[in-house]
């Protein structure tokens, strides 16, 4: 088999000796009566220590000690390139013998170009063909690449900082593919996801570049989306076997969702609204009067008695866009409701008996009332089928 550099390569098996008992032999150092016993082990297990270096640096290093351990790191299912020059890199990947590895980690400080960052990903899937695969790169360019089709991979982590990936070229696919986590990167998710027949967990990690996220799966059963200082418009989920979704992001004025998963149990949403810095970016939840209530801060939780849904909501003079809280969310039954208001010294009543009614199964309500530094804070106890309120200080 031709290694990257063109060399061929040399065979998997580790130099003579591997997996021999080898004799423990007298310390070259000190005062020359001592027994190197570590040396003194077979190859195989040699390599199971240098594994748990967890640093390709410091498994060549270890070639001081004695000729034994020289070249063995070249014959480890593992690789860790954290902190280390491309071109050190580069070298490294086209010296290592075993042609499949359980995992493959490389961590790039220096910013790298679309053909160093693109010849990276296809040394690892034609050569190294990893079951395990971290990538993290930088860029100070946007990098353009088609992403190459992993055979073996059960997990890919992909972190480079303005990458616009594109899918394998066509019948590519990750036939075996469990988990895949992208950060800062720009692609086609449906796309993607759809060259994953296995796929279970999907992170989705400060992707600004999507403004919309499409997940259409028959197999993801967990799924992540986080992104501060982006304006998320909208999420498409059709996954019937999704038993957890965790969002948390900016999102616009017109963000919409549609969440089609039966079998969910699992929810975390914590979601911004940008309205203090743009009032134009305001959401009004109640239109009645003029000065309007606006939603500043969303989250939804669960806890022992159900799902928790706390809203911080605030009273501004100027709001032009007005929606209900169904148009924007697809909520389930709400046994929890606590509502943090900044009032301004306006009645919020109103608003309140609109939320109960929008969350017709919510047996407990918190109720925080800021007065710039002071709040307070009171709790009513609901008996939907007796119709008694219960309020406690």
């Amino acid at each position: 088999m031709e290694s990257p550099s063109g060399r061929r390569r040399l065979g998997a098996q580790p130099p003579s000796g591997a997996g021999r008992n080898c004799r423990p032999r007298p310390c070259q150092g000190g005062d020359g009566g001592e027994v190197d016993r570590i040396s003194g082990l077979n190859d195989d297990l040699l390599i199971q220590v240098l594994v748990r270096l967890r640093c390709a640096g410091a498994a060549v290093r270890t070639g001081v000690l004695s000729r034994r351990w020289r070249g063995l790191w070249r014959y480890l299912p593992e690789h860790y390139f954290r902190g280390i020059a491309y071109d050190a890199v580069k070298a490294a990947l086209a010296q290592i013998a075993l042609p499949k590895l359980f995992l493959l980690d490389i961590d790039i400080p220096s910013s790298l170009s679309a053909e160093a960052a693109a010849s990276l990903l296809r040394t690892a899937a034609r050569y190294l063909d990893p079951v395990e695969l971290s990538i993290k790169l930088y860029s100070a360019n946007p990098i353009g690449i088609q992403m190459p089709s992993f055979a073996r991979a059960r997990s890919i982590r992909l972190n480079v900082n303005q990458l616009h990936q594109t899918p394998p070229a066509r019948g590519g696919e990750f036939p075996v593919l469990e988990r895949l986590s992208i950060t800062n990167c720009r692609f086609d998710a449906g796309a993607l996801i759809s060259r994953c027949p296995r796929l279970r967990v999907l992170e989705l990690i400060c992707c600004r570049a999507l403004d919309t996220i499409t997940v259409h799966s028959a197999t993801v059963e967990e799924l992540l989306v986080t992104g501060e200082g982006r304006r998320l418009r909208g999420v498409d989920i059709v996954a019937p076997l999704l038993k957890k979704f965790t969002l948390h992001s900016d999102v616009s004025v017109d963000f919409s969702m549609s969440l089609l998963a039966t079998t969910v149990e699992n929810l975390s949403w914590n979601c911004r609204f940008a309205c203090w810095l743009d009032p134009h970016k305001a959401v009004g939840i109640d239109a009645s009067g003029t000065w309007r209530w606006s939603l500043i801060h969303l989250k939804l939780g669960r806890e022992e008695r159900g799902f928790l849904l706390g809203l911080d909501i605030a009273r501004l003079h100027y709001i032009t866009h007005v929606r209900s809280l169904q148009e924007m969310f697809q909520f389930p039954d709400i046994s929890v409701l606590e509502l943090c208001l900044n009032t301004r010294g306006h009645a919020y009543g109103a608003v309140v008996l609109k939320l109960l009614r929008t969350c017709s199964a919510i047996q407990r309500l918190k109720l925080v009332d800021q007065l710039d530094t002071i709040s307070e804070a009171c709790l009513l106890v609901i008996n939907r089928q007796t119709g008694e309120v219960r309020i406690s200080p």
